[in-house]
């Protein structure tokens, strides 16, 4: 009984110090005594008892029922009735409903301790069901998710106000019906879903008024007395829109980002007339080329771009150089030859998704250390660069020269095979002839190709 609280009502004042001793005695000494229904309505919340024991008077005891009564539905305190023997049986099913139970006066002392610590011990009970239910409420209010709760048969047993929201219909509405009939989903393809199945995507729509685009998570709970199931949801139209925007932005960003790099591989081609378009050419066959070593689609939008802008840096070699009818002498060669670390240090502080000023700075190394500027060796070089390499082979021997015509598809096909592991990547070469194969690489009509 310690730190426990005892309201006595009784109309008896010597009945009512004797019951507050007899209780103090036990170990109960936060102990009231109040004799009228009055005072009992006006300082019930001054005492917060955790139990009453009210003795009742045979001429008022349909005054201390309806405070019985007032007390369990107004503050949920139990009460222990003492009830005259001799009024027993025909109260007996009154104080049976409406209170804990009762006790009939006269009594023994010990039978009524044992009435007074169960009533204390439901008292308690009920007083930590009443703060975790009211905490469970607190939590599921202040949710922003809307929160739905389901038995093992799949029934709704509760739900936050931001359920009800989401589902516009209320917690009367939606307790007691089947999950299945209330909580229906459809894919953002438009296909029906199976709440149940397993199978729920993590975003999808929710039918309610209209389609409502919600991030859904669901659990089972189990525990010793409940097996159900947590579901919650976030509507996310506001978080679809933003997706929306970022992508049309993205996507602006990007055709910006090609039309530059389309400008700048045009200006650099504009200096030397033999070799126009020869950037575009380049990038084609790379694209077709790593489609067969199943590149992504973003891998193959950067070695697209790479290949358009891989001869950026002739920019620094002079135009008569790049257009001389006859053979360059070593000097020349030697300045050329500069046009790819120029290229890397054009391109270096550009952010990039990935190592575009090195793919460019690599694209004349080859496989046995013969290349330039560094002299790589085999996987020193990037796979890009590697790519970029067979490509650029492919379409300088195809086409002309200032110095000489075209030698035509053949040769050049002899010059890689002649090489396939020596200066060009043997898996590149490889793919390199599976594409033209298949069609897919049509030497001569490579300028019809735009592919982002």
């Amino acid at each position: 009984m310690e730190n426990s609280t005892i309201l006595i009502v009784s109309r008896n004042r010597i009945f009512g110090v004797y019951l507050k001793r007899l209780f103090e005695s036990w170990g109960c000494p936060e102990t009231f005594t109040l004799s009228k229904t009055s005072e009992v309505m006006e300082k019930i919340e001054q005492y917060a008892p955790d139990l009453a024991v009210i003795d009742i008077q045979g001429k008022e005891e349909k005054e201390f029922f309806k405070l019985e009564a007032w007390l369990k539905d107004k503050y949920n305190i139990p009460s222990v009735l003492l009830i005259p023997i001799e009024l027993i049986d025909s109260l007996m099913e009154k104080s049976i409903d409406a209170s804990f139970g009762y006790v009939s006066k006269p009594f023994e002392e010990k039978f009524l301790r044992i009435n007074i610590l169960a009533a204390l011990r439901l008292s308690k009970a009920q007083k930590e069901l009443h703060a975790n239910e009211e905490f469970l409420s607190t939590v599921l209010r202040s949710m922003k998710e809307a929160v739905v709760v389901l038995d093992d048969a799949e029934n709704i047993i509760l739900v936050n106000p931001e359920a009800e929201k989401l589902l516009s219909r209320k917690s009367s509405e939606l307790i007691g019906n089947n999950a299945r009939k209330v909580l229906t989903f459809e894919s953002f393809e438009g296909e029906e879903i199976e709440f149940f199945s397993g199978k729920v995507p993590a975003e999808c729509y929710l039918i309610a008024k209209g389609k409502i685009p919600v991030s859904i998570n669901y659990s089972q709970v189990k525990g010793k007395n409940f097996h159900g199931w947590l579901v919650t949801m976030n509507d996310i139209t506001e978080r679809m829109q933003s997706r929306k925007e970022l992508k049309e932005s993205y996507e602006r960003l990007e055709k910006t980002l090609m039309g530059t790099v389309r400008t700048i591989s045009k200006i650099t081609e504009s200096r030397d007339s033999y070799t126009a378009a020869h950037q575009q050419h380049v990038a084609v066959i790379s694209v077709e080329i790593a489609k067969q070593l199943g590149f992504s689609h973003d891998r193959l939008k950067w070695l697209y771009i790479a290949a358009l802008l891989h001869d950026v840096g002739k920019v620094s070699v002079p135009s008569e150089i790049l257009s001389k009818p006859t053979k360059l002498n070593h000097f020349e060669m030697e300045l050329v030859k500069m046009h790819a670390e120029t290229g890397y240090q054009i391109l270096k502080d550009i952010p990039f998704p990935m190592k575009l000023a090195e793919i460019i700075r690599q694209h004349h190394e080859r496989l046995d250390g013969s290349g330039y500027p560094y002299g790589l060796k085999g996987d020193e070089i990037l796979l890009e660069a590697r790519i970029l390499a067979v490509a650029d082979v492919l379409d300088a021997i195809t086409n002309h020269r200032p110095y000489r015509p075209a030698l035509g598809l053949e040769v050049a096909l002899d010059e890689l095979k002649k090489n396939r592991g020596k200066l060009y990547d043997p898996q590149v070469v490889d793919a390199c002839l599976k594409a033209i194969e298949k069609g897919k690489l049509v030497i001569g009509a490579l300028e019809e190709k735009d592919y982002f």
